[in-house]
């Protein structure tokens, strides 16, 4: 159950394991093929197709992917997760198509954008419906350029690199990082929490 993300309760199925896990299956569906073994391939094509179901029935919220949802306990959390679609960016980052529909992953990117930017960046979570939560967890600041490259990715390039830019303008010149890199930061003072990268 754990992941990069440990600070933070989730259960049953989470977008973000989820999404690192099916661009895993297509790494190794492509290393399979690669080596000739077909049986493999296959079979990591048939749980690829299996969690991108599961994904968009269960987790898409309309607008954006749910954090978890747990169908066994009746518990979900409909907070807006900025780092969603990392494996999204890893798919892309090794030459593959993305994990999830070009489409669903452009909303969720615009409410990424209008519900998670701050001025160091974006907070690692938002409520759908207040906005950011920039004391409660923070946001990771490595994080924050895999999401900005996301963007880039998804041909959204000025909101990419602003991203990237307010991230490094906060670490570098207003915290004066530029060596020791924050691993965890407050979202309203842009102040190293947690360790170094």
């Amino acid at each position: 159950e754990s992941e990069w993300f440990e600070w933070y309760e989730r259960h049953g199925m989470v977008t973000h394991v989820g999404g690192i896990h099916m661009a895993q299956l297509l790494m190794a569906e492509r290393m399979a093929k690669e080596i000739g073994d077909d049986v493999f391939a296959n079979q990591c094509r048939e749980w690829f197709e299996e969690g991108s179901e599961l994904l968009e029935k269960h987790l898409w919220a309309g607008n954006n992917y749910l954090f978890f949802k747990d169908l066994e306990n009746a518990k979900e959390s409909n907070l807006v997760m900025s780092s969603q679609l990392d494996g999204d960016w890893a798919a892309k980052l090794h030459g593959l198509p993305g994990v999830v529909p070009a489409n669903r992953a452009k909303e969720a990117l615009d409410t990424i954008w209008k519900t998670c930017v701050v001025g160091c960046g974006l907070v690692g979570f938002a409520d759908p419906k207040t906005g950011p939560l920039p004391t409660e967890y923070g946001t990771f600041p490595p994080e924050l350029n895999i999401v900005g490259m996301t963007y880039l990715y998804h041909g959204e390039r000025e909101i990419g690199m602003e991203i990237i830019r307010r991230n490094m303008d906060n670490m570098v010149l207003k915290q004066r990082h530029p060596w020791d890199l924050p691993n965890l930061i407050r979202c309203d003072t842009g102040e190293r929490t947690f360790g170094t990268a």
